[in-house]
């Protein structure tokens, strides 16, 4: 066809008119001939020689081709099936010239599938053509046949497993109504007859039903058959009749297929409604709204995770090392006069349909955000149920919905935005949810010119369809693309159609660094001396060297260690310096040599590093590798030099890690890409004490089922021992601490008893540890101390159990300070143990306890007790050393 091109007239004299005019004529150096098509013969039914060969496939075999599989099964085949689409995508990449890593590394960029909450009945909307079936008898149902092979019969609808019961038993009460009314169905071919199809949309019990029909030159008798259809399925019966009902009726008379759709309301409610995350939503027939509600939960829960409104990066690129005016340079704690203006995030919800994925997202995050969200719609009466939508969802305050294309809107934003907001400061996040066809060019080009839109989701139910979209918006700049290119950073496959083949995808798009090769000037808490405040700093972060990576760290923790150094108790402490190690955040750039990290990439830095090289990281026996132990004791990167600078001077790195700062910079050895699906503001605290307590149990000490245990120091490491240890099935865990008011956080992480030493009433001469060992059948099998005070380490070690204890110390003590038992303890069968990171091989399993928080097998939620910004760090140190919190963690947005 490709010399051919067919155009469809309303009659044959517009036909023969056509032709013509266009017989004859050139265009450039070629010319035209014109003629009428060759009429081709339909067969509603195949023929026999061809039902021979191949059955005619029933509804179920067509519409739920993966119905008899396992749905573990299902989910396997649409992983390979997005691995060999990302493959293809990865091509045209390549074509397009787009900067990329190895395709073995853009693979990992692909997340596991998403399953659905349902995957029986979930489907809300059904389009059903009506016509004839294999038989002659006028059928409502699926299409079967090929239009391309000239064949075209309807499917009746049953055993079609993603369909409702009551959507099905609708379907066959219309199609009893079809047949009685002594009107035929429409033929495409003929172009003659009256019913074309019937759409049913269906939420929360409620139905609305579409009849859609070839109008004739008889109103009054589809006035009739409007009436017949109002006074059938209105009637309040057929609940108990015919298990359904129906709420709200539309007739649409439809020509041609690309005729505008307009919708006469017939009877009943104009609208139906669906809720989604406590929100909810009205929708008028001809509005978007995904298939599967109960996937769209999961689809729009995880997209809000992951359009960062919680680890954003600053929208406005940092400054280089170019000098900025002395006006706009970062004030010091020193010298602060107020906090600076917060002037909020803008979430653009671009084809926002009925406003379901911008009011998701808001109702998650604005209570603790300053947010507005712009959406916005090609459809108005979408446009106006998205209005409706967040009146009735208390949301018209904190969104606006524009009717319009959105490279217009995009031009006048500006304009569209309350006080409070600015465009060139506030933070800026898309989400572009485009059609199965993918979106005009037009809108990919404005998406690259908004140079403040800093990261953009792009969903797409047809990820073949919107490779070309997603090429475009991460060519290289030219005069054709004008704008910084974007950059895949992860491809999230979400099952929104059980039983089927597809599936639906949403990829993160940040835009590319623009900061790679320079120094960048950015917000820091620095430690000058020890015992004194941290002092909030613009410092110089320098580029990254050879197998070196920048990381912008949008979330950290506070650790008892930072605290231990700090206060000049670390006899490696050197100042000034940059402290923080339980940090995560977004690579930024990266270094010559770096292999298996992008930016884009959600990473955590690692205090213990695993280049796999050495003795160590060869020996499954220690997780200690020493590839770059000096360098890190010394407060230096591998090659003995600092990346920060402040007021001229050099500043120590601390433990390889540094994450109290906005920027930092780490060995790409002591770093692990991780899930993007996992919010950085939780998962920072696997850098340090929840592993390291966790693992103790799992690793080093390696506890059994059934057995007992005794934890010193109900902090969050001890608390992670607990919950170490009733994963690993202990029998009795008993927590020991002086603060009562930790009890109730051990016995939700599983200990069965906790004890305060001070409330025992000890007989005089018998020591804490005695006492255990009497009260507690001869002691524990295992015990750990995460104090750090030699004292209790001695008290742990001899409650353990004669013959079989072992102690494991996790805490660390003060410098100069040793521990002391009597040999006779340990040669009566007790040994005694110490952990870092609690025994993991950091670059391999800090990936996995990711997964295990995803997947809800550890829990960190409960751990974070006080949320600071950055500037507030010292309040955290505060209620850290008051016994206040368990994790402070701060953020730099």
């Amino acid at each position: 066809m490709g010399d051919y091109a067919y155009v469809t007239f309303e009659t044959p004299d517009d036909a023969q008119e056509a032709i013509k005019r266009v017989n004859g004529s050139q265009i450039k150096n070629f010319k035209l001939t014109a003629q009428l098509a060759a009429k081709e013969e339909k067969c509603f039914r195949p023929k026999a020689d061809h039902l021979k060969d191949e059955k005619p496939k029933t509804a179920r075999e067509s519409v739920t081709p993966l119905a008899d599989e396992p749905y573990d099964r299902q989910l396997a085949i649409k992983f390979q099936n997005s691995e060999k689409q990302s493959e293809k995508l990865y091509k045209q990449m390549q074509q397009g010239q787009v900067k990329l890593p190895k395709l073995a590394e853009f693979k990992k960029l692909l997340g596991p599938v998403v399953p659905s909450p349902k995957i029986v009945g979930y489907r809300n909307k059904c389009e059903f053509t009506i016509g004839q079936n294999l038989d002659d008898e006028i059928c409502v149902g699926f299409v079967g046949g090929k239009f391309s092979l000239n064949k075209h019969y309807v499917i009746p609808v049953e055993r079609v497993e993603n369909i409702s019961s009551q959507m099905i038993a609708i379907v066959e009460d219309v199609q009893e109504f079809v047949r009685s009314s002594g009107m035929d169905p429409f033929d495409e071919f003929e172009r003659t007859g009256f019913w074309r199809m019937l759409t049913v949309r269906e939420f929360s019990g409620d139905a609305m039903l579409i009849f859609t029909v070839f109008p004739t030159e008889d109103e009054a008798k589809e006035k009739e058959f409007q009436e017949q259809i109002v006074k059938r399925f209105l009637d309040p019966s057929t609940l108990t009749s015919k298990r359904f009902r129906v709420s709200s009726l539309y007739w649409q008379k439809l020509v041609n297929c690309s005729d505008p759709t307009v919708h006469q309301h017939i009877g009943g409610t104009p609208y139906i409604y669906e809720s989604i995350l406590d929100c909810r939503f009205r929708v008028s027939p001809a509005a978007f709204f995904q298939t599967n509600s109960q996937g769209a939960g999961v689809l729009y829960s995880v997209i809000g995770e992951r359009c960062g409104l919680s680890d954003i990066p600053s929208e406005t690129p940092p400054a280089t090392e170019i000098e900025e005016p002395e006006s706009k340079k970062m004030k010091t704690d020193n010298e602060s006069e107020e906090s600076p203006e917060d002037f909020g995030t803008i979430f653009l919800d671009i084809c926002c349909g009925t406003g379901t994925i911008g009011q998701c997202v808001l109702n998650k995050y604005k209570k603790n955000k300053k947010i507005f969200c712009i959406g916005v719609e090609m459809i108005a009466n979408a446009v106006e149920d998205a209005k409706q939508n967040a009146k009735s969802n208390k949301m018209e305050n904190c969104s606006r919905y524009i009717s319009g294309k959105a490279e217009d809107v995009f031009r006048d934003l500006r304009y569209l935005l309350p006080n409070g907001y600015d465009l060139r400061k506030s933070k800026v996040v898309g989400v572009l949810d485009p059609p199965r066809a993918g979106m005009h060019d037009r809108v990919i080009h404005a998406c690259r010119e908004m140079s403040t839109l800093r990261r953009l989701v792009f969903v797409s139910c047809d990820p073949a369809a919107a490779t070309k979209n997603l090429v475009d918006l991460c060519r290289p700049t030219s005069r054709k693309f004008m704008g910084d290119p974007f950059s895949i950073s992860s491809i999230q496959p979400v099952d929104m159609f059980p039983q089927t083949a597809h599936v639906e995808w949403f990829v993160i798009a940040p835009i590319m660094s623009s900061t790679s090769g320079q120094v960048i000037k950015c917000k820091a808490t620095v430690a000058w001396e020890p015992n004194k405040p941290l002092s909030l700093e613009t410092i110089e972060v320098a580029p990254p060297k050879a197998h070196e990576v920048r990381v912008k760290i949008l979330n950290t923790a506070v650790c008892h260690t930072d605290a231990y150094t700090l206060d000049g108790h670390d006899p490696e402490g050197l100042f000034p310096v940059v402290l923080g190690h339980e940090g995560a955040g977004i690579v930024e750039s990266v270094g010559e040599g770096v292999q298996g990290f992008a930016p884009g990439d959600h990473v955590i830095p690692l205090y213990v590093p695993q280049c796999k090289d050495c003795e160590y990281c060869k020996n499954p026996k220690t997780n200690l590798c020493q590839k770059i132990r000096v360098s890190q004791g010394n407060g230096m990167m591998p090659d003995g030099t600092s990346r920060f600078t402040c007021k001229g001077k050099t500043l120590y790195h601390f433990m390889g890690c540094s994450t109290f700062t906005e920027y930092t910079v780490t060995a790409d050895i002591s770093l692990c890409k991780v899930n993007p699906v996992a919010p950085l503001e939780k998962i920072c605290l696997l850098g340090c004490g929840i592993s390291t307590g966790y693992g103790a149990v799992l690793n080093t000490c390696k506890v059994e089922e059934g057995s007992t245990v005794a934890v010193w120091g109900l902090g969050a490491v001890g608390l992670a021992v607990i919950m170490g240890a009733k994963a690993a099935g202990a029998k009795k865990i008993v927590g020991i601490d002086l603060i009562e008011s930790k009890f109730d956080s051990a016995k939700f992480f599983g200990a069965t008893d906790c004890i305060n030493p001070k409330a025992i009433q000890l007989p005089e001469g018998k020591s804490f540890q005695a006492w255990l060992v009497d009260n507690f059948d001869g002691g524990f099998d295992y015990t750990f101390e995460c104090i750090g005070n030699v004292q209790t380490m001695r008290q742990a070690l001899e409650a353990a159990h004669k013959g079989w204890g072992v102690s494991c110390i996790i805490g660390v003590a003060g410098a100069g300070q040793e521990i002391a038992t009597r040999p006779f303890q340990l040669v009566t069968g007790r040994t005694w143990k110490g952990t870092a990171f609690g025994g993991w091989k950091s670059v391999e399993s800090v990936p996995k306890l990711v997964e295990d928080y995803l997947s809800k097998k550890i829990n960190l939620d409960e751990f974070i007790t006080h949320r600071y910004p950055i500037d507030e760090i010292n309040t955290a140190f505060d209620v850290l050393h008051k016994g206040e919190s368990l994790r402070s963690v701060l953020s730099f947005s």
